[in-house]
């Protein structure tokens, strides 16, 4: 049985909570806070990262642009496609069959029944938790693959719920610190804007997991400084009830475009969407 004032777990069904839990103030001078640091940050400082993580990071959709529209070419039969089929009501109305006196002139749209196979409710679970050594690229590679997985799955008639979340050791003590924040639960809209600051900005982990450490009451037990030392990367956590997870990063390697187009037609071809 785990000792429970030496593992804490913190779950957040939002965004807003998790900013709300960053705010507790130790009195301590805050890594996260600190002005950018060569490759190891993404944003010049705190409050631009606040803001991009609140309001959408359009820089970071568009990085991964390029890699959704390659993947939607190859996408086939398991995309959502709509079709219009004469009926007595619908959206449209086709002029050509209203003068010819036919009574289903209006055209409705229906889906069709193979881009409904496979399980419709889909959780995707990133472990945003990397090492000092990892790159900013090789994180925004993963984190666009991880993007452009949802949008697809979206587009191909399944909802899909997002996690993103953080695990850490203790360097000499048993004591971890695990964190996971729901980015969009089922049936909601996707906000791609948002998603790409969680997904692909390495200040989801180094900036925004930094600052719930801080606030935690495991933070100097953990082994936590100013300069960013805050415990061993545990790479092999998942946030719990995922169907799709990632783990943690502790190099820079295995990832880059082809892997990335390889592994999210792997996980599309897993939950039921055939690829063109």
């Amino acid at each position: 049985m785990k000792d429970k004032s030496k593992h804490l777990h913190l779950s957040f069904s939002h965004t807003g909570d998790a900013f709300k839990y960053m705010e507790k103030d130790n009195g301590q001078e805050k890594s996260s806070e600190q002005a950018k640091v060569g490759p190891f940050h993404c944003f010049e400082n705190w409050p631009d990262c606040v803001r991009a993580a609140t309001y959408g990071w359009p820089e970071g959709l568009a990085r991964v642009s390029a890699l959704s529209a390659a993947l939607l070419d190859k996408v086939g039969s398991g995309m959502i496609r709509e079709t219009f089929t004469p009926n007595v009501s619908g959206l449209f109305f086709d002029v050509g069959l209203v003068l010819s006196g036919e009574p289903e002139a209006w055209l409705e749209t229906t889906q069709t029944e193979e881009a409904l196979q496979g399980p419709k409710l889909v959780t995707i679970g990133l472990n945003a938790t990397v090492s000092f050594y990892v790159s900013g690229e090789t994180i925004q590679q993963r984190g666009a693959a991880v993007l452009a997985l949802v949008q697809l799955l979206e587009a191909a008639g399944r909802s899909v719920r997002v996690l993103v979340g953080c695990s850490l050791l203790c360097e000499r003590k048993d004591y971890n610190l695990s964190a996971t924040i729901q980015l969009k639960g089922f049936g909601e809209a996707l906000d791609a804007d948002k998603l790409a600051f969680w997904l692909v900005s390495e200040d989801a982990f180094r900036r925004c997991f930094f600052r719930i450490a801080e606030a935690s009451p495991l933070w100097k037990r953990l082994g936590a400084s100013q300069f960013g030392n805050y415990g061993r990367v545990q790479a092999g956590w998942i946030p719990e009830g995922s169907d799709i997870a990632l783990e943690g990063l502790r190099s820079s390697e295995g990832w880059n475009p082809e892997r990335a187009r390889i592994w999210v037609e792997e996980q599309l071809r897993k939950q039921g969407v055939a690829i063109g």
